[in-house]
């Protein structure tokens, strides 16, 4: 059974890219992490970036199965990348953009500090 999924070059592609994927989100969040605490200084900013990424985890992953398990698994497998796919763009949009630094620097504990980063 094995040797016969190697030979699936779909399943070879979905398992590599899933592989990628459970890398990459590791890193993601420790890079959201970083840079918010890197911008602000504030504790209370980086536990409200990891309070932003449990809640909705526990939100979706209660109610989630129930209608999955209804659903095209490969479509609702292709919406849900795209959907995070589409947000991690936005975050990067953002950033590049600046439009993301100025609401994480309102937390800034030292307006010091604030008027150096905007500089």
């Amino acid at each position: 059974m094995p040797s016969q999924l190697m030979r699936n070059r779909w399943f070879i592609t979905l398992w590599l890219g899933q592989t990628v994927s459970a890398f990459g989100n590791p890193f993601t969040f420790i890079a959201t992490s970083w840079y918010v605490y890197a911008i602000t200084g504030s504790k209370l900013a980086l536990g409200g970036i990891m309070l932003a990424n449990a809640i909705p985890l526990v939100c979706m992953r209660i109610f989630a199965g129930t209608f999955v398990e209804r659903w095209d698994q490969r479509h609702t497998m292709l919406v849900t990348d795209w959907m995070r796919a589409a947000c991690l763009a936005l975050v990067l949009f953002l950033l590049s953009t600046e439009s993301a630094q100025e609401p994480l620097l309102r937390y800034q504990t030292h307006p010091s500090k604030r008027d150096n980063l905007l500089k």
